[in-house]
């Protein structure tokens, strides 16, 4: 959102600014701006101190529309239209029990951050929602009912954070695999009746938390997998899970972020893995004695936490089991 609100130099790579921002939270946090803080996965939740709330709402202005379930949210555009479309950057809808969200919705084209979590009666999005150009955050979590996103979707070329978890999203249209700055994904579905494993190919920023769920027919949704290069997409994820992978087999030595070599290729953030419902699962590769006692080579060096649930593995490679 301070992205969105210009807080942050726009003159810096999408990295940078990241972590200018994390460094001006954690500033304000000492200075005890923040409290009750919770963290949950990789998010932390808090709340303004109530003196810099007060103060902070003597100095708002227009360029930011906050509604919750507190108050009435119009369903027929007129609250939309109510507001002049170049001053508002921020829009945050969550939780106002919205059935659906009025086509003029795509009038305000300077929109940057839309929170639509938690309408949990939300069943699709309008088609105008696509005409947000500079749209970078939309926050789709905790939209229980939601299943589709608009066929134009593409449009969106600024997108860089679609929170989409607790929603029934099975299919995103092909035009997704373009957006190669997308750093928040928290679902993603492959295979038969969703989407195909090679949208995820060029994403490559993604960070934080992401679920795959992946269902493996035929060689051709192998050949997706292959095409993905998963090990790519980890060096900014924290927390990964697989769910799903029924005629998953074997997993060679490049899921343990190793390739021939013994050069360490991804996972350096991965603090949590789960695998769940892959009942022909049965092998995971190893690495060599030699590459084992190397001191260069550094396996998911802050992984904390190690899930299986529905699998057959009998064995865990070497060095997964020192972290045990």
């Amino acid at each position: 959102m301070w992205i969105a609100l210009g807080y942050l130099s726009s003159t810096e790579s999408t990295g940078e600014v990241e972590l200018r921002g994390k460094e001006y939270f954690n500033n304000l946090r000492m200075r005890s701006f923040f409290q009750d803080f919770v963290e949950y996965k990789d998010r932390v939740y808090c709340k303004m101190h109530d003196i810099v709330h007060d103060f902070a709402k003597l100095l708002r202005n227009t360029n930011s529309l906050n509604l919750d379930g507190r108050e009435e949210a119009s369903k027929d555009g007129s609250l939309v239209q109510a507001y002049n479309p170049s001053l508002v950057s921020v829009f945050k809808l969550e939780e106002c029990c919205l059935e659906e969200i009025p086509r003029e919705i795509g009038n305000l084209i300077h929109l940057r951050h839309l929170n639509l979590s938690g309408n949990s009666l939300l069943e699709e999005l309008p088609e105008t929602i696509c005409n947000l150009q500079e749209l970078q955050t939309l926050n789709l979590a905790s939209c229980v009912c939601l299943s589709k996103l608009p066929e134009r979707i593409d449009r969106l070329v600024n997108l860089k954070h679609l929170p989409n978890d607790y929603t029934q999203i099975l299919y995103i249209p092909q035009g997704f695999q373009q957006f190669t700055e997308l750093q928040t994904l928290r679902v993603f579905h492959a295979g038969r009746g969703s989407n195909k494993l090679g949208y995820l190919k060029r994403l490559d920023k993604l960070s934080g938390s992401l679920e795959l769920r992946i269902s493996v027919h035929n060689r051709e949704d192998v050949n997706e997998a292959r095409e993905a290069e998963l090990r790519n997409k980890l060096p900014q994820l924290e927390q990964l899970s697989v769910w799903r992978m029924r005629r998953l087999e074997f997993l060679d030595r490049e899921f343990l972020g190793v390739a021939d070599g013994s050069t360490p290729l991804g996972f350096p953030k991965l603090k949590k893995r789960s695998f769940c419902y892959c009942p022909s699962w049965e092998k995971w590769e190893d690495i060599t004695a030699e590459e084992e006692g190397s001191v260069t080579l550094s396996i998911m060096p802050c992984l904390r936490e190690l899930n299986f649930e529905g699998c057959r593995l009998s064995e865990l490679p070497h060095p997964l089991l020192h972290k045990a």
